[in-house]
């Protein structure tokens, strides 16, 4: 975590953003992953690692509603990724539940 936040504060590496960005995601902090996602994103915006680790750090915050559209997005751009399908029916299960 270290490592990559030094490259970012360094030179601003886009990929070391990303790396941080997934060592927040794994360890729950979700806020900081987010930050650096929304940042990385309005780069590229249509990065597939960047909007599935989005939707993602929004998931594990228990905000289905807003990983949702992240989620459309993703079917839209890459409708032949496989794993996104598992995904729709994990935030339909999330929705359902009270």
């Amino acid at each position: 975590k270290d490592f990559f936040g030094r490259a970012v504060a360094l030179n601003g590496n886009w990929n070391a953003r990303l790396n941080l960005a997934t060592i927040h995601v794994e360890l729950y902090e979700l806020q900081d992953a987010e930050k650096l996602l929304e940042q990385y994103l309005r780069r590229s915006p249509d990065h597939p690692s960047a909007l599935l680790l989005l939707y993602e750090a929004r998931m594990s915050a228990h905000r289905p509603h807003e990983a949702e559209p992240i989620l459309e997005r993703l079917l839209r751009l890459y409708p032949e990724r496989q794993e996104l399908a598992a995904q729709r029916q994990r935030v339909e299960r999330l929705k359902r539940q009270p």
